[in-house]
């Protein structure tokens, strides 16, 4: 994916509501240690940090994305529950 690309990525999950941070290229961590603090919404912010950078795009949970949670659905159990 093209720096282009990434940072259209960011744009678009902005405009959904959702605060973001960078991290690093294959890496899972967010670059920023305030990441929680400190989520990135405005086009300064993103051009700053993912514009001409390879990074990956993570979103924020919580109250930074309108109270947008992640569920793993990794076994058995938690894909029956999700079911019901």
């Amino acid at each position: 994916m093209t720096t282009a690309a990434i940072l259209d990525a960011a744009r678009a999950y902005v405009q959904r509501g959702f605060g973001l941070t960078p991290v690093a290229y294959g890496q899972k961590n967010p670059i920023l240690k305030d990441y929680l603090k400190r989520a990135l919404t405005t086009e300064e912010e993103l051009v700053e940090h993912f514009a001409g950078a390879a990074r990956n795009v993570g979103v924020v949970l919580g109250a930074a994305s309108g109270g947008l949670a992640d569920v793993d659905l990794d076994c058995a159990e938690a894909l029956a529950v999700a079911r019901s």
